[in-house]
């Protein structure tokens, strides 16, 4: 009988006999069958799983029941690497009768990108491991992207389960682009809110781009390298994060749209715009990253926000800014901000600074005066190194180290201190005219 043949012990290399399927006297044992290339596991309670497939199959249709032998098996269950390295399926249909998914069922179905499924979205997300399964779902009341991937217009979209989409990359040339502010795909309708990592990156023949009014964020390297990119519009305020390098090197952009609303700037996001000519920078923000403006060489005007609190190191390198107003907000420079700036003649420096970093204006030729604030207690090495044209600096308060290199080859003759500091000064600079004032 069927309980006699369970009583009896297999030996682990006798695995030909655990798979086989056994008729005893009063019922039979089904351990698989095979029906229309899709492996079942038949159970005694009249269900069924899945556990492979046969050939080399290009569609198939998960029913929600088999027959065997006179009995029905309802279909409930995918089992573990039941297509595993199916790379010939391209399309199959999974009923509702399902309620578990076991892992890598589909792992490596590598012309797989879309499954159906005979239920909604709601009775998808209720089978036990879901979530091994990171193809498109066509539910009957919806679609889960899973964050894959779909061409539309030549244009590439990540589309997520929250019904938005992240432009991510193109086919063909481009020269005139208009990323629209949503997509449809299989009838549903993506809102496109990001452009994604390196979408148009040295995309060399890309002139003009029109950015829908539903993104939000413009992600790493997005338009870098874009080297003819003359004009870009941008139909929304809504941009709140631009990421690093995402316009770097766009050296055909003389203006940047209006980005009242951005409250985060990455790193070296506008470097090497060398015709870009001025830019009003967002009242929320609170830094300026690394590099922000490197290289900009035809940059002159800058109106820097009250909210800033941080500039980073080399983000005004080698621009052409004349004068330069620092909000007293700013609390913290990095290294070289202001190196190669060789139009500049006149800075306010924040009152808040404690130090002026190494190189802050090395190279500065045209750098005429400056004030030292009160608070900076420290000018590191070659801080104004090489600014020749520099003849007068007023001191606010005592700034006690002053790196032996901070003033190399400057052209500083006279020196003005507050009066309690004068000797103080007249030790550090032996050669120059000290006088002092009342602050």
């Amino acid at each position: 009988t069927v309980a006699q043949w369970k009583s009896i012990t297999i030996g682990s290399n006798n695995s030909y006999l655990t798979n086989a399927n056994i008729k005893c006297s009063n019922g039979d044992i089904v351990n698989a069958v095979i029906i229309d290339k899709i492996k079942y596991e038949l159970n005694d309670d009249n269900t069924a799983q899945v556990t492979g497939y046969i050939g080399t199959p290009y569609s198939l249709t998960i029913p929600e029941s088999v027959s065997y032998e006179g009995d029905t098996f309802k279909v409930t269950s995918i089992g573990e690497n039941a297509f595993a390295h199916c790379t010939s399926l391209t399309n199959i249909t999974i009923p509702n009768s399902v309620t578990s998914i076991g892992n890598d069922a589909f792992f490596d179905c590598t012309s797989l990108t879309s499954i159906d499924y005979n239920g909604t979205v709601s009775q998808w997300k209720s089978i036990k491991g879901y979530g091994n399964v990171s193809k498109i779902i066509k539910c009957k009341d919806g679609i889960i992207g899973n964050g894959n991937t779909v061409t539309v217009d030549n244009l590439k979209y990540k589309i997520n389960n929250d019904y938005t989409a992240s432009l991510v990359g193109y086919t063909g040339e481009f020269e005139n682009l208009t990323i629209p502010e949503s997509v449809t795909y299989e009838g549903y309708t993506f809102s496109v809110t990001s452009i994604g990592d390196y979408a148009f990156r040295d995309c060399k023949k890309l002139e003009s781009v029109t950015i829908g009014n539903k993104v939000t964020i413009i992600e790493n390297y997005a338009f870098y390298g874009c080297k003819n990119l003359q004009d870009m519009l941008f139909q929304t305020l809504k941009i709140a994060v631009i990421e690093d390098c995402a316009f770097m090197g766009c050296q055909s952009l003389t203006a940047v749209p209006p980005i009242d609303n951005v409250v985060y700037l990455g790193q070296s996001v506008f470097a090497g715009m060398s015709k870009l000519q001025s830019i009003t920078l967002p009242k929320g923000i609170e830094a300026i990253p690394e590099s922000t403006f490197f290289e900009c060489k035809s940059l002159e005007n800058v109106l820097i926000p009250s909210s800033v609190r941080s500039i980073g190191s080399y983000s005004f390198q080698h621009t052409a800014i004349t004068e330069f107003k620092m909000p007293d907000s700013v609390e913290t420079l990095g290294d070289a901000v202001f190196t190669r700036c060789d139009n500049l003649k006149r800075i306010k420096l924040s009152s808040k600074l404690t130090s002026i970093p190494k190189s802050t204006f090395e190279g500065c030729t045209n750098l005429q005066e400056i004030d030292i604030p009160a608070r900076v207690s420290l000018i590191s090495k070659k801080a104004f190194e090489g600014t020749t044209s520099l003849k007068t600096v007023r001191f606010h308060g005592k700034v006690e180290p002053i790196s032996t290199t901070a003033f190399l080859n400057s052209g500083v003759q006279k020196i003005i201190v507050p009066h309690w500091a004068k000797n103080h000064y007249k030790r550090l600079f032996p050669n120059v005219t000290v006088e002092t004032k009342l602050y």
